[in-house]
């Protein structure tokens, strides 16, 4: 979706993400980025939402969507403490910090539980 993003492609992404905390594609990313992490990371007991989710992939087409769709808080951290710009941040996705950035209500100072760092850092 990275590459191109057809209009059928965002729906679908879109109707996925809006069920995300109860889907099993949920648990089946917590359980990908577990290997990442040296503690344990649950599906179910965080607010990793679908923010959170298209942030790690870094497609902000996707992300505006979500944003406008006024579901989710843009600082809403998951259990690491990391939000939605921190994941994105994290993984290079300059043109999802830049959107995420450009947001009325955007922190980009919080920081995360684990290591203190923030979006910028």
């Amino acid at each position: 979706m990275r590459i191109e993003l057809s209009d059928r492609t965002k729906t679908l992404a879109l109707e996925l993400l809006c069920q995300f905390d109860s889907h099993i594609s949920a648990k089946s990313l917590w359980k990908s980025i577990n290997g990442e992490f040296p503690f344990k990371y649950r599906c179910g007991d965080t607010a990793f939402s679908a923010l959170h989710c298209i942030s790690y992939f870094g497609i902000p087409k996707v992300a505006n969507s979500l944003i406008k769709m006024n579901r989710w808080d843009v600082n809403q951290k998951d259990s690491l403490g990391m939000t939605p710009l921190i994941w994105a941040a994290r993984y290079g996705h300059e043109e999802l910090v830049g959107l995420l950035a450009q947001k009325q209500h955007i922190q980009p100072d919080l920081q995360d539980q684990v290591y203190g760092r923030t979006a910028l850092s």
